[in-house]
């Protein structure tokens, strides 16, 4: 038994020496999209698929019918070159979404995923990104705000209840 004991304590031991800090560097600041309403910072999340990345971002508009304004959404486009990230364009349209809901979205492979007020599915060929028709899918049942791609497949999460 001390024998086990002692195993068990070298293995905790050599795992741990072999352990590294983690180090982040800042390589690259994105810019601002030219409309500087937006606030990124605002936003749920990036994705990055090779040397394109997809930013979240949010606002308030002010909209005579509703008392408070309407939070909108929208996902910008960015594209690397060396060390720098230039902006590309807007992907879509801007979205009313629910206030204090995160909009989502997820790229990997040449597939982007946004949702706001809805969910969409983008393809890209090239350095283009054009909205994919999609078919067999309940855009009710994606609400979450967390969506992973992997191998073709699409995860969202979904906001339920129990009872």
């Amino acid at each position: 038994m001390k024998s086990l004991r002692f195993v068990l304590l070298a293995l905790a031991c050599a795992t741990l020496a072999h352990a590294r800090p983690v180090v982040i560097e800042e390589t690259a600041v994105l810019t601002r999209p030219p409309d500087t309403s937006w606030e990124i910072l605002g936003g749920s999340g990036v994705a990055i698929d090779g040397d394109q990345a997809l930013v979240s971002a949010e606002r308030w508009v002010a909209d005579v019918t509703q008392p408070d304004g309407r939070h909108e959404a929208a996902f910008f486009l960015y594209q690397r070159s060396g060390s720098t990230w230039s902006y590309v364009s807007r992907l879509g349209p801007a979205n009313a979404i629910a206030p204090f809901k995160r909009a989502g979205l997820a790229m990997k492979d040449g597939v982007a995923v946004t949702i706001s007020d809805r969910w969409r599915i983008w393809g890209r060929t090239g350095n283009t990104w054009a909205l994919e028709p999609v078919a067999r899918l309940d855009p009710a049942a994606l609400t979450g705000p967390d969506i992973e791609i992997h191998n073709g497949r699409i995860l969202a999460a979904h906001f339920c209840t129990f009872s």
